[in-house]
């Protein structure tokens, strides 16, 4: 996909979010602006990585940076681009053995562990996160979705906010830790 952003950002995500989707990997390269000036610090469009419960990356649309993630392991948004130019790169998404049944749904018998190091970290390596990053990650969605300055944003927010308080209720004390330990993370890596 060629984008070519005049303005505009995007929400927190995951390029894979769920069946029918087979998104593995996406790859980001950056072209630059459109007008071949460098890219500078204030024109904005980061991509920002957030890899459940590890410290985030912010990564500037430098020219020729490639950039790749697990689709359906990093949330992911895109800071809002200034530049007096449009911002110019292209995405790439490979397929893969992504979305099997054990990393769909949250049952009981996938919630039996040990302690929180257990759940921590089953968490942080399983696709299964995307079903709680939207409490997990409460304040960077709101943050994301108001940056994008969209018709639709009272209707995003609500709607983020029915999913957060519905997976707090059913798993109150397994949010609570997470979002203790993603407090405890270190600062945004800026790169």
């Amino acid at each position: 996909k060629i984008q070519r952003n005049a303005s505009g950002a995007f929400a927190c995500h995951y390029d894979n979010a769920g069946p029918p989707s087979k998104r593995s990997v996406t790859a980001v390269l950056y072209l630059g602006r459109a007008d071949g000036a460098a890219v500078a610090e204030d024109d904005g469009g980061a991509l920002c990585l957030a890899p459940f419960l590890r410290r985030r990356a912010r990564l500037r649309p430098l020219f020729n940076r490639l950039v790749l993630f697990k689709s359906d392991r990093v949330l992911h948004s895109v800071q809002r681009w200034r530049g007096a130019s449009p911002r110019l790169c292209v995405s790439f998404w490979f397929e893969g053995p992504v979305n099997a049944p054990e990393d769909l749904v949250l049952t009981r018998d996938r919630l039996r562990f040990s302690g929180w190091d257990e759940a921590a970290d089953f968490f942080m390596k399983s696709p299964v996160q995307r079903t709680l990053s939207r409490a997990v990650y409460d304040c960077d969605y709101v943050s994301s979705i108001r940056a994008m300055r969209s018709d639709g944003e009272d209707a995003m927010l609500a709607g983020h906010a029915r999913v957060v308080d519905a997976t707090v209720k059913s798993l109150q004390p397994l949010v609570a830790e997470l979002r203790r330990r993603r407090a405890l993370i270190g600062a945004d890596l800026e790169l």
